[in-house]
């Protein structure tokens, strides 16, 4: 099934422009850009992870407007979630590869292919490429004696990235369940029946296939400069491949692997590769037989251009997983992260010398990557729980159960939002702040030495800075915004398509657009996807008496909170109406009439003295909502 992305894509640049008509009516200059000029997503993932370092991450957002969840309806997901151009793509078990739009989860197309998709798609030139590919061996062929891994048919598939249209198909003997690798107009891949294969980006036209000897699974390709690097099985070796020469630059046997390594995806940093399987100890000479009985898993790392190991790593064993038993780690700052499934434990290892720096005990496999950015390290679990660590010393942060199975990839970040597909047939685009709120409102100690122009609030232990600072003692203060609940941190916000410094506050957010400082839409946000009254936010038709009635958005203010609005700042400090007034529980337990606009909320508090208006608490309301 195919859907007009066109289609979709006008939708939304109108619902965009409608509602920046909203913001800069409302007394705002238009936003300026933000102050990084890189694009609002990433135009092409070339390879595995997206980088080297197998760490997919884009963007500098620590927190993102974007929250949704796509039900596949039990075509079960089985890979990263890639996005790029605003466009998040998967594959899936039902031999499915599906486009979203990555801001609402909504789906652009769909395209089935011939087999099940294990690869993470490859985006690039506008091109999107996918191997497919079943994961048996051929009946009555033994691994160690040859056989060819890829029941079906198995291909290797372009399609229009912006479409899902067909552009071709390569069709080979085993599957292409290792995701693909594009360079300099060609497209790399190994395979089920024991080849590398390297097509024309364009034409799907055969440049040259050398045949290798060892199967490959799901480990991926990466790339050192003008070497390819990957993991076979039977025999288990690691292969590197000289572009320049098109030949096996060098091959280095493990000879005490017996499982794993063609399923595990090396990463790459300062000239070393890290890959991962499951060895045995080496028996006595006179038993001349493996001894698979003490099985281990190890971590090996060695030099890209040579082949030489440098290091391993006993990762241990708890038991056995049934599938996927290798792992894939991310190399960030000089540290290897990554998780044994076997063991049931993440580690974090110096990546030049394998020596450890500390590690978690998960007590449930992990078969995916981890994902690290600003201090923390991310990654789920075989039982559909997400994770959040210290990067620093491994100490757990928050843990989010999803259910159900994230395996065998893991999660990505892109603009501040957490995607990650599970195996109970939904993928989501999650917060990362979701996972980091109670950090972001943490209070902290009164530094001896404050910023110059910078003023700390002692009850929630937060200080106000800089532009902000001028903002908030020019605009109200307290009664306005409330305390600071946070630092200074990149949100990124979807409308505008740009990251912004905000803070957050207790009744605001406030933030910085070029040198301009905003306020939030957080009546709008906060509401969006789940309005407390559905009939106070439907539009009502105008009064006879038009005086606080707004076509823009159809709704009428109160007469008292009217009075408040015009002294406070109106429209360029609340935004519209967006709701009727209604009765509301707030955040004190206590119902009161409440009444939405685009940056706050409005209650009507009784008094000695008679009513008053009270800002609601939304700031805080909204962060943790996330």
């Amino acid at each position: 099934m195919n859907i007009q992305k066109e289609k979709l894509q006008s939708s939304f640049i109108l619902l965009a422009l409608v509602c920046s008509f909203f913001s800069i009516t409302a007394g705002a200059t238009a936003p300026a850009l933000a102050e990084s000029a890189q694009p609002a997503w990433p135009t092409e993932a070339t390879q595995i992870g997206t980088n080297q370092a197998l760490n997919p991450v884009w963007g500098t957002a620590q927190n993102s407007d974007i929250s949704w969840t796509y039900d596949t309806k039990g075509d079960v997901p089985f890979t990263n979630v890639i996005v790029v151009d605003g466009l998040a793509y998967a594959g899936t078990m039902m031999n499915h590869i599906i486009a979203l739009d990555a801001v609402t989860g909504k789906l652009a197309w769909q395209f089935e292919a011939d087999n099940w998709i294990m690869t993470n798609p490859v985006v690039a030139n506008g091109k999107l490429f996918a191997g497919s590919g079943g994961r048996y061996y051929l009946p009555g062929q033994k691994p160690s004696k040859g056989a060819i891994r890829g029941t079906g048919s198995n291909s290797l598939y372009a399609l229009d990235a912006k479409t899902g249209e067909l552009i071709w198909r390569y069709q080979i003997p085993g599957e292409a369940m290792p995701t693909p690798l594009y360079a300099d107009g060609v497209v790399y891949f190994v395979t089920g029946d024991r080849a590398l294969y390297a097509l024309n980006a364009d034409t799907g036209t055969l440049l040259y296939k050398k045949e290798l000897g060892s199967v490959f699974s799901m480990g991926s390709i990466n790339r050192d400069g003008d070497i390819l690097v990957f993991g076979g099985g039977f025999p288990f070796k690691v292969f590197g491949f000289n572009l320049k020469t098109g030949q096996v630059a060098w091959e280095t046997p493990l000879n005490e692997v017996y499982l794993g390594l063609d399923d595990s995806n090396p990463a790459i940093s300062n000239g070393l590769l890290y890959i991962n399987g499951i060895a045995y100890d080496p028996p006595a000479p006179e038993k001349g037989q493996p001894n698979p009985t003490n099985p281990h898993h190890v971590f090996y790392a060695l030099e890209t251009q040579t082949g030489k190991l440098r290091w391993t790593f006993n990762a241990g064993m708890y038991a056995l997983v049934d599938d996927n038993k290798a792992s894939t780690p991310a190399i960030v700052d000089g540290v290897y992260y990554g998780a044994s499934s076997e063991s049931r434990q993440f580690f974090a290892l110096d990546a030049a010398t394998g020596a450890l720096k500390w590690q978690y005990n998960i007590g449930v496999p992990v078969k995916g990557g981890p994902v690290v950015q600003d201090g923390y390290v991310f990654f789920a679990d075989a039982k559909g729980n997400v994770y959040a660590l210290e990067a620093a010393t491994g100490k757990l942060v928050n843990k989010k159960a999803l259910g159900g199975n994230v395996n065998p990839q893991g999660p990505t970040i892109y603009n501040g939002t957490l995607y990650v597909a599970n195996q109970n047939g939904k993928i989501y685009a999650i917060p990362v702040a979701s996972l980091l709120k109670t950090r972001l409102q943490a209070a902290q100690p009164r530094s001896a030495t404050l910023p110059q122009h910078s003023q700390y609030f002692a009850p929630t232990g937060h200080s106000v800075s800089g532009a902000f600072l001028d903002y908030w003692q020019s605009q109200g203060g307290l009664s306005q915004f409330g305390y600071p609940i946070t630092g200074e941190f990149q949100e990124y916000h979807s409308q505008e398509g740009q990251t912004y410094t905000v803070q957050y506050f207790e009744r605001a957010r406030l933030e910085l657009h070029g040198t301009q400082v905003l306020l939030g839409r957080l009546g709008s946000e906060y509401t969006a996807a789940n309005p407390p009254d559905r009939q106070a936010f439907r539009p009502v038709s105008a009064p006879t008496n038009t005086t606080g009635y707004f076509a823009a958005t159809g709704h009428t203010i109160l007469p008292d909170f009217y009075s408040y609005w015009q002294n406070n700042g109106g429209l360029a400090r609340y935004g519209y109406p967006i709701s009727q007034p209604f009765q509301a529980v707030s955040s004190d337990g206590k119902t009161y009439i409440t009444q939405y606009f685009e940056r706050d909320r409005f209650e009507l508090h009784p008094g000695p003295n008679g009513n008053q208006v009270l800002l609601g608490l939304i700031g805080r309301e909204r962060l943790n909502a996330l």
